[in-house]
């Protein structure tokens, strides 16, 4: 009888380890791109810290995700081969379809329009920017009179205006959205490699690598403001979601920090590796920087300016882009993410309320309007019929082996195992 006890206990204790393994939330957070030195593309969970896949996208250039976070856009290409976008499922980590761009060298630079419509390709030796209809995935148009090399371009958050950096050209041009044209170039006397808007569109930063400096365009009047001297072979710089700093990966294995307020540079972050160009972005919330080295994925803690974690990776690389960042919080409410997801991206309370997410939409996350994201109420979520199977199977032989031991006891004589189980 105490063995059948024990038994029991050993089932019921059993079903309640599969019943908390089944039931327990998995940890995930956005997803991050990021091109490898082979020139495809790695995906890494941003929570854990955990390579979850990788995409065999051939001669992948930079990545971006729509604001719904639901596809990724690589471009691709060779001088060779002529250039391309590759449209990928984030839910499925598969391509759904390849876009022909150019086709005399590749497709370089991406930007997507907030509302998710329409992406803008620099094509890099043609000089031109194709302009895709992300929902039929056909070129719609070709923006000429650009370049000489469209090496990268940029939106501002209200869509209205893309910015294009001309590296043999010396020049930004700037697009009006409204119509696809070229509405006017900027001369900045130097190449332009790289290019950043503030998130208020007011500013427009500019890296030339051959002169080792960040270009400051008033975006009001289409006019140079400064020259900021950096390090060594500036790349494409990052700006804070507030706009008050400006982040400059440099050759020399560091990253200048510029007050955009002075137009200085105010700090130096070594990371102590050298730093791949393109790749560094915010993540979602705006509170660290992820930036791709030699060593991996080095990240920088906005707050402190200092590396606070590297995530190992194969060296190299030429593009990074992390779920939801670089869209304001209306545009990701209006693309259909939920607060939920956002909260626990990390963003705040007060953030999603100002980005217009509803109280009924907030109801459940965190401790109330002063909280901080990262941490919501998770529901357990319903079990699959197979394990509902299970739970039934193993509660009833449980059960059945205190009902014969009961029995047993009160009835020595009538019961028998055998009788019972038959």
């Amino acid at each position: 009888m105490e063995r059948s006890a024990r038994l029991a206990g050993i089932l019921i204790a059993r079903t309640i380890v599969v019943l908390v393994a089944i039931a327990a939330p998995v940890a995930a957070g956005p997803l991050a791109y990021v091109i490898d030195a082979n020139q495809k593309v790695v995906v890494i969970d941003t929570k854990t810290k955990a390579v979850v896949h990788t995409l065999p996208v051939t001669n992948a250039k930079r990545v971006v995700f729509d604001p719904s976070g639901t596809l990724a856009y690589v471009t691709t290409g060779l001088p060779s081969t002529g250039g391309a976008v590759a449209v990928i499922d984030t839910t499925k980590h598969s391509v759904l379809t390849t876009i022909p761009t150019t086709s005399s060298g590749e497709a370089l630079g991406i930007a997507i329009s907030p509302d998710g419509t329409r992406a803008y390709v620099t094509n890099y030796r043609s000089n031109s920017v194709s302009v895709i209809d992300t929902t039929s995935s056909q070129v719609t148009k070709t923006i000429t009179g650009l370049g000489p090399y469209v090496a990268d371009i940029v939106l501002n958050r209200a869509g209205t205006r893309a910015y294009v950096a001309n590296e043999d050209g010396g020049s930004v041009s700037v697009i009006n959205t409204s119509s696809d044209t070229v509405s006017q170039s900027i001369s900045i006397g130097r190449h332009a490699t790289g290019i950043a808007v503030s998130p208020d569109g007011s500013r427009v930063y500019v890296s030339s690598g051959s002169a080792g400096t960040i270009t400051v365009i008033d975006t009001a009047k289409n006019e140079v403001l400064a020259h900021v001297p950096v390090g060594t072979g500036p790349q494409r710089p990052i700006v804070s979601a507030d706009g008050s700093k400006v982040y400059v990966p440099t050759n020399s294995g560091t990253m200048n920090v510029i007050d955009a307020g002075s137009n200085s540079v105010v700090a130096d972050i070594p990371v102590n590796a050298d730093i791949n160009g393109f790749g560094g972005v915010l993540n979602a919330a705006g509170t660290h920087l992820f930036v791709h080295t030699s060593d991996g994925i080095a990240i920088i803690e906005v707050a402190s300016d200092t590396v606070v974690e590297t995530v190992a990776l194969d060296a190299s690389g030429s593009g990074l882009a992390i779920q939801y960042s670089g869209y304001s919080v209306s545009a990701l409410r209006a693309a259909g993410v939920s607060a939920e997801t956002l909260f626990d991206a990390g963003f705040s309370i007060q953030q999603l309320q100002a980005g217009g997410y509803t109280s009924e939409e907030l109801a459940g996350l965190g401790g109330g309007a002063g909280s901080g994201g990262g941490s919501s109420a998770t529901a357990v979520p319903a079990l699959p019929g197979w394990a509902m199977l299970l739970m039934a199977a193993l509660l009833g032989a449980a059960w059945r082996i205190r009902t014969h031991e009961r029995l047993s006891r009160w009835f020595p004589k009538l019961v028998t195992a055998r009788d019972f189980w038959m």
